[in-house]
């Protein structure tokens, strides 16, 4: 009960790791796991993210981080707002192609960031 929804589900990623090729493929879907990480632990978890494509997992990560975002291979953009004024779907495709978006306040975001 002492441990952030991160690091629960960290430590979940760990326990199903482990399990090694116990399973023919695995869906890891993981729900803002940068939250309360440095820079240098985000990297280590891009680096983690990236491994587990290579090994061929399949990997949905739902997260605001745009050093997260910039490194998916495929994003889907909510918006246009947050509660009653989001929840359509505002784009779906590559990073390249997010970051021409016009109607992407997120993309926005993002081509300011970089």
């Amino acid at each position: 009960n002492t441990l952030s929804g991160g690091e629960l589900q960290r430590l979940n990623l760990i326990r199903e790791l482990k399990k090694g090729s116990e399973k023919e493929s695995t869906l890891f879907l993981i729900d803002e796991p940068t939250a309360g990480l440095s820079g240098k632990d985000v990297q280590k978890m891009i680096n983690l993210f990236k491994s587990f494509v290579i090994s061929n997992y399949t990997l949905y990560v739902i997260e605001h981080n745009s050093d997260i975002i910039l490194n998916g291979d495929y994003v889907i953009d909510l918006g246009p707002g947050s509660a009653a004024k989001g929840g359509d779907v505002v784009f779906c495709g590559s990073v390249e192609n997010f970051l021409k978006d016009k109607k992407s306040i997120t993309a926005s975001y993002l081509r300011d960031a970089i």
